[in-house]
């Protein structure tokens, strides 16, 4: 995942990244007559080499390594090495490449259940144990595209032939998907036969554009790992307290070792900074579940633990003060921006729940909500209980769940929010939380009634309900649902008594 061509790495470090050609291909044709699959060494009928020597000397020793070759409509080449064309996608994190390596392939190891509905397009997903929710969207390719998944299978079983036959294991990598797409990528020029500027050798890909098969993607992650789910944007407050709890020095710069890890250590993730790989992506919406990280009981003083300063990428088999690291791409919010400012007062209030909590609606988007417009109706209308001075509100969904009492969370709003509790049956399974938008819109359009949703700022008078108030509502839903399976609403005006 770190690796590009073309980079100059020195003592595991990263040192340089040269300046190459960034080029940007329309109207690619990929399929059997267009794409093969070729040795890196290969030659022409002319006698003339896929890679001059003299033009590119590094292949020299990997000679018998693959490559896909495309023919362009202009007579040119596209060549893009095998393990650059796994990187770009499949790279989203260490578990799904490792996994992807791994005799014997299975889609029980990537996911296990998946669901497409071909009309509206809504794919739900549920990831297998140990791949994270940066893989949701490779996974989801895999699952609903034949095509992607002969892909995946290509990488572990070529290796397999080679190693059976006493060669030198060099994986194949072919696209994902047939068809016509924009490719933008970086690398150089390369002449053919005389002829310069004929061959063009990828480096790095940056961007495909082609569609991935499914307009919505609603997925699940296996185990709700905290490691994989811990948020930001919570009280300052409550992480001062998580900071003072753990008492554990963090290493400046942890070391990445070839050794296994600890099996007494629980696995962590190292999220890196993700790029966008498909335009297609951008224009569809994602979400997902993921475990919420509560406030944690202050320690006692005493003496710092000591830091661990190694981790390990792979399975967990040894005794050696080694973690287990998971390498994942994250979007921008992982990496500190907050929650959206209306929700402030709900997390902290989640953060006292005497309960177990998972967001619902992990989106690609910010992290934590959707918009609310996958719910217009069918000419494009969006219900005007759902917007908010003419722009649409987003919804956040949590399930909540404490001792019997089991519901689903939901907070409707931009700057001012409507909070409301569906009660379900315990051990209902949750695949998509927007089919709970309707609950919202029944109860913002009772509200509409006697008081317009549309209001202005809060004033001194009339105030959003404070953490407090929403704990106390939260704390007397757990208390009375159980024995009363109604639907708490929670005013806007602040008087909370009653629910």
């Amino acid at each position: 995942m770190l690796l590009r061509i073309g980079d100059l790495w020195r003592n595991q470090v990263l040192v340089a990244k040269p300046v190459y050609e960034l080029e940007e291909f329309r109207h690619v044709q990929i399929d059997r007559d267009t794409v093969q699959v070729v040795k890196a060494g290969s030659s022409f009928d002319d006698g003339s080499f896929l890679l001059p020597r003299s033009e590119h000397p590094g292949h020299m020793a990997n000679t018998h390594s693959y490559c896909v070759k495309v023919a362009l409509d202009d007579g040119r080449l596209l060549v893009i090495p095998a393990m650059e064309l796994i990187r770009f996608y499949f790279g989203s994190s260490s578990s799904l490449l490792a996994t992807l390596f791994t005799t014997g392939l299975d889609k029980a190891a990537l996911f296990t259940s998946a669901h497409l509905e071909t009309r509206p397009g809504l794919a739900t997903l549920q990831l297998a144990q140990g791949i994270p929710r940066a893989s949701a969207h490779d996974v989801a390719r895999i699952a609903f595209d034949d095509i992607a998944w002969r892909a995946a299978v290509l990488i572990s079983r070529s290796c397999l032939r080679a190693s059976v036959r006493g060669s030198e294991i060099f994986p194949q990598g072919v696209f994902p998907f047939q068809g016509n797409t924009t490719l933008q990528v970086k690398g150089k020029w390369l002449s053919r036969a005389g002829q310069p500027r004929q061959t063009f050798l990828v480096y790095e890909m940056r961007s495909c554009s082609f569609a991935f098969p499914y307009s919505v993607l609603s997925y699940r992650v296996a185990g709700g790992q905290a490691s994989d789910t811990t948020r930001k944007g919570a009280a300052d407050a409550t992480d001062t307290k998580r900071r003072a709890a753990s008492r554990t020095s963090k290493p400046r710069a942890p070391s990445l070792n070839e050794h296994d890890a600890s099996r007494h250590l629980a696995a962590d993730t190292a999220y890196l900074p993700q790029v966008p790989r498909f335009p297609d992506l951008t224009r569809k919406l994602t979400f997902g579940d993921e475990t919420v990280e509560q406030e944690l009981p202050l320690a006692a003083a005493g003496t710092p633990t000591p830091a661990i300063e190694s981790m390990a990428v792979g399975e967990a088999g040894s005794n050696e003060r080694i973690r287990s690291v998971t390498l994942a791409e994250s979007p921008k919010w992982e990496h500190g921006h907050a929650a959206p400012q209306y929700l402030a007062p709900l997390l902290a209030a989640l953060d006292r729940f005497a309960g177990d909590v998972k967001l619902l609606t992990a989106s690609d988007q910010d992290g934590w909500t959707i918009p609310v417009n996958m719910s217009a109706d069918v000419d494009g209308v969006i219900d005007e209980a759902l917007l908010e001075e003419g722009v649409a509100r987003r919804l956040c969904t949590f399930r909540v769940t404490a001792g019997i009492a089991d519901g689903v969370l939901l907070a409707l709003g931009n700057a001012q929010a409507l909070y409301l509790i569906v009660p379900i049956d315990p051990g209902t399974e949750i695949v998509d939380a927007s089919l709970y938008m309707q609950s919202v819109i029944d109860a913002a359009k009772a509200q509409q009634a006697s008081q317009p949703m549309c209001k202005p700022a809060p004033t001194e008078e009339q105030s959003p309900p404070t953490s407090d108030a929403l704990a106390a509502w939260l704390a007397q839903w757990a208390r009375e649902a159980p024995a009363d399976l109604r639907r708490f609403g929670l005013p806007l005006d602040g008087d909370n008594a009653g629910g």
